[in-house]
């Protein structure tokens, strides 16, 4: 199709909306976040804090009139003790997630932002991330907190909610298929994708901005119709 071409993507990026952010870089504003995002040649970004969408709005407020895309998102922690990403239309907002959060998944005001409040299992999550008009990622799929990990003794429940087809990738360290899915004879093999997570270097548990881009992928995209407003 004429007008495809690849796009430098970091779709797993938090701000100081996840409570687990680097407390040194919490005074960032929208404007230098996205600023920053733009230096390291990030064009198209999503926004996926712990269970909040409270910086979403102001992000794409940012990037009004500047050369990156910003998509919806939130990263929700689900009973399995791993974590699954929802990606929404550039379209929806802050109230758009936070409805997903509050009123589909029965998370309270107070919760939001907090990486260890879980509500739900995670096929429930994936359920109503597209219910709610949106993909359902699996995060950080072979790190200590992914779900080979947290399932590792329970083989079975791994491969019925790995070889569901309802979430639409994994997120991995390298950008392709962990060889545990051979190993663990996963039937299914979804697409791949490497993100940063932006991890702060002094403690990888935290996040800053001065990780934004430090993992990407580059995805063959048409013109997206943007709403950053």
């Amino acid at each position: 199709m004429v007008g495809l071409r690849y796009k430098k993507a970091d779709l797993h990026v938090h701000t100081p909306a996840s409570n687990c952010f680097y407390e040194a870089d919490k005074n960032i504003t929208p404007e230098e976040f996205i600023n920053y995002a733009i230096k390291q040649g990030i064009e198209v970004m999503a926004i996926t804090d712990h269970n909040s969408a409270k910086w979403i709005d102001d992000i794409k407020k940012a990037a009004v009139g500047k050369e990156i895309t910003i998509f919806p998102g939130v990263e929700i922690s689900v009973d399995e003790s791993f974590h699954v990403i929802g990606i929404f239309d550039v379209n929806k907002d802050s109230n758009h997630v936070n409805n997903l959060l509050l009123s589909g998944l029965g998370y309270k005001l107070e919760e939001l932002g907090c990486s260890d409040v879980r509500k739900k299992d995670a096929l429930t999550v994936i359920e109503k991330i597209i219910e709610f008009e949106g993909i359902s990622v699996i995060a950080h799929i072979e790190s200590k907190v992914g779900p080979f990990e947290k399932l590792s003794k329970n083989p079975i429940k791994l491969k019925t909610i790995l070889e569901n087809n309802n979430y639409i990738a994994i997120e991995t360290e390298t950008g392709i298929l962990p060889d545990l899915f051979k190993q663990k004879q996963i039937k299914r093999i979804p697409v791949c994708y490497k993100a940063s997570d932006n991890p702060a270097p002094e403690d990888f548990l935290k996040h800053t901005y001065r990780s934004i881009g430090s993992k990407y992928t580059y995805f063959k995209l048409d013109k997206i119709v943007n709403s950053n407003c």
